[in-house]
């Protein structure tokens, strides 16, 4: 199997969920500024849709950009404090960043990523910023399953952020 560098990940969406599947990295990827390929599983063939960086839907950007600034805030603070014993009141302040984390997460796979959520062909399944975020909450989830968020937080700090500066680029509709 390939190293991770020499084989970037291709996103994949399967049973409504997005992952990372290396074995299909054959696939060029492109940056922020252009279209990125990425594979949609349907029963037994695969189709390259391209995102578009369009303007958001207000009803989107008014839950993506929260929840990606909680998720990130409450990983800065879990990343600061690292393994150092931290007092209570320090304790609290970091509870309340990670349940209003949780919250605004929440709130916004039940809107945009649950099977009642956006319909197979919506538009905006096909956006970048919808695309970053699922792919954010995608590596945190995993992450906390396999008990590695230490080494992943980084990582979904800096795709948080992307979320961001993308949804600040392309605006409101």
């Amino acid at each position: 199997m390939a190293s991770r560098s020499s084989r970037p990940a291709v996103c994949l969406l399967v049973l409504g969920i997005w992952c990372t599947a290396p074995a299909w990295s054959n696939l060029p990827r492109r940056t922020l500024f252009g279209a990125l390929p990425v594979l949609v599983a349907q029963t037994a063939r695969a189709d390259v849709i391209t995102l578009q960086q369009a303007p958001l839907p207000k009803a989107f950007r008014d839950s993506v950009v929260p929840a990606a600034q909680a998720l990130k805030e409450a990983l800065e603070a879990e990343e600061a404090v690292g393994d150092s014993f931290i007092g209570e009141e320090a304790e609290k302040k970091l509870s309340k960043l990670e349940q209003k984390a949780g919250q605004l997460i929440q709130k916004y796979g039940e809107r945009f990523i649950s099977d009642r959520g956006l319909s197979d062909d919506d538009p905006l399944k096909k956006n970048y910023v919808y695309f970053l975020m699922l792919e954010a909450i995608d590596i945190f989830e995993d992450a906390v399953k396999s008990e590695k968020l230490p080494k992943a937080r980084k990582e979904i700090i800096e795709k948080l952020q992307k979320v961001l500066e993308v949804a600040e680029q392309v605006g409101v509709e």
